[in-house]
């Protein structure tokens, strides 16, 4: 089946509306996340700084040396107390054993807080993309009623009932026309629970250099 285009519309650039100066997403995103997601203007979000203040700044390893270094010096001092049970004995972690833990509950920490902060951006953006959605959707629904009356209004009358004529397209080969479509370009389509929208998905496979290209 071939479909004649007649709407594409790019999620992601709804979703970067969703938050633009003067919107509730806007108000929403920085009441969440503070006015350092804000540029130097102070009236628009950064999608940067947004997704620092998200996911955390780009990891570094010297950072990391030394957050892992602060960590186990924090940690030394309570060593003695932190035991473990070894074939039913209970016996002191050794100093490297209570770097180890404190390394995996700092990080345990971090990225129960970063997926607590990337459920907040999702229940604040979303909702607001599927608004735009929806109301893009009706737009094009109208335009499609007011060109069905126009063409309704140019038919000559008759004294029995007038049908609506069938909505034409520009294709210019034979056979019945295409049908006319809305594609909707998500990456996040099923994730985000916009797929009831949709009469039909469809998936594409792109390489990563493509993707970093288009979305940067």
């Amino acid at each position: 089946m071939f479909y004649n285009l007649e709407h594409h519309l790019v999620l992601g650039r709804l979703g970067h509306a969703a938050y633009a100066p003067g919107t509730r997403g806007h108000t929403a995103l920085v009441a969440a996340f503070g006015p350092q997601v804000l540029d130097e203007s102070g009236n628009t979000i950064d999608r940067a700084k947004l997704r620092n203040a998200v996911f955390g700044p780009p990891s570094n390893s010297n950072n990391n040396k030394n957050n892992e270094s602060r960590n186990s010096s924090s940690s030394s001092s309570s060593s003695a107390s932190r035991i473990t049970e070894s074939n039913g004995l209970v016996q002191p972690l050794s100093g490297n054993e209570t770097k180890r833990e404190a390394a995996r509950a700092a990080s345990d920490s971090t990225e129960t807080t970063a997926s607590q902060r990337k459920a907040t951006l999702e229940s604040i953006v979303w909702p607001l993309v599927r608004e735009a959605i929806e109301a893009r959707i009706a737009d094009v629904q109208r335009q499609r009623q007011e060109e069905q009356e126009e063409k309704l209004q140019a038919a000559p009358m008759e004294e029995e009932e007038v049908q609506l004529p069938p909505i034409e397209n520009d294709n210019s080969g034979q056979g019945p026309p295409s049908p006319r479509c809305i594609v909707v370009e998500a990456a996040l389509l099923l994730e985000a629970g916009w797929a009831d929208l949709c009469d039909e998905v469809c998936f594409f496979l792109s390489r990563k250099e493509r993707k970093i290209e288009k979305n940067g």
